[in-house]
């Protein structure tokens, strides 16, 4: 059993908590500065504030150039209730050619896995829920991204601490924005009218 299996969720006061995770793809191997999940956390929190607010390409990445420089996402960061992605990555693409975990309460348990594209197609995911649905989703859209990449790397990186029932919908201008920024999906998680494959 790989370590990024047993990321569980925190609860409070017997609840789950919600769960923020970033996918994309690498253009290039993390450098030792990016190489930290408590790095990684910050700059996904920081384009989480941006990304609702996007007026233009630019505005989406200002303050982040350090990572946008490598890193394409291929969808806003998402936002679960008591789920994390990763047990589903490795049952998809396999263990991650690296990965790292900040194990303590005061960087909010952040964790990161960069992940080699499998050359063969992804297998079907019977989704059991919407959270599995749209990480599903959002993994196909990337490694159909990665394809085009001569590293053929995905990075996610997830964190505790967002807040699931807060989260709207993306709205009209920051999804136009999204879209021509690259991004193959513009909601941040599965809303019920929504269907899925």
């Amino acid at each position: 059993m790989h370590a990024l299996s047993l990321l569980s969720i925190p609860r409070y006061n017997g609840s789950p908590k919600s769960l923020a995770y970033w996918v994309g793809t690498l253009r290039e191997p993390l450098p030792p500065r990016l190489n930290d999940p408590a790095k990684l956390k910050a700059c996904m929190a920081l384009h989480f504030d941006r990304e609702e607010q996007a007026r233009d390409e630019d505005h989406i990445r200002a303050g982040l150039y350090d990572i946008f420089d490598i890193f394409r996402p291929v969808a806003p960061v998402a936002v679960s209730e008591g789920w994390s992605p990763f047990p589903l990555a490795l049952t998809l693409l396999g263990n991650p050619t690296s990965f790292g975990i900040k194990a303590d309460a005061e960087s909010g348990w952040p964790a990161f896995g960069v992940f080699q594209v499998p050359r063969l197609e992804l297998a079907k995911v019977m989704a059991r829920g919407p959270h599995e649905k749209h990480f599903a989703r959002v993994i196909q859209f990337a490694v159909e991204a990665a394809k085009d990449s001569s590293l053929r790397e995905l990075l996610i990186v997830a964190a505790p601490g967002w807040s699931f029932r807060d989260v709207r919908r993306m709205p009209k201008q920051a999804r136009q924005v999204m879209c021509f920024a690259g991004y193959r999906e513009q909601e941040r998680r599965v809303w019920p009218w929504w269907r899925i494959w």
